[in-house]
């Protein structure tokens, strides 16, 4: 919802500019840094995260390889035991396949 509700200004801050730029005006916009902040993280640490750009294009290169390897169309997917969990998209559907793979 907060998402819908930016500005095209808003918007723009986030596909232009540096990387590290564009992650912290999204994270600014969204109140990334507020819900962080309830788990015990300070601005700093976030924005030292957000502007690692290897470790961003180490994490989007491994996400699309997993994708491309487990046939991964749409977020939340869910990959146990090197098996693509089909149709299982929340947590009432991954929940009961966890408990029975332990």
């Amino acid at each position: 919802e907060k998402a819908r509700k930016t500005t095209q200004a808003q918007r723009s801050r986030w596909q232009f500019g540096s990387l590290s730029a564009r992650f912290q005006a999204i994270a600014s916009d969204l109140d990334f840094y507020d819900i962080m902040k309830t788990r015990g993280y300070e601005r700093a640490e976030i924005d030292q995260c957000l502007t690692d750009e290897a470790k961003a294009s180490a994490l989007a290169d491994r996400s699309a390889a997993d994708a491309e390897r487990y046939g991964i169309t749409g977020t939340p997917s869910f990959v146990l035991d090197g098996e693509l969990l089909e149709g299982t998209h929340d947590w009432s559907a991954l929940e009961p396949q966890l408990a029975d793979a332990l």
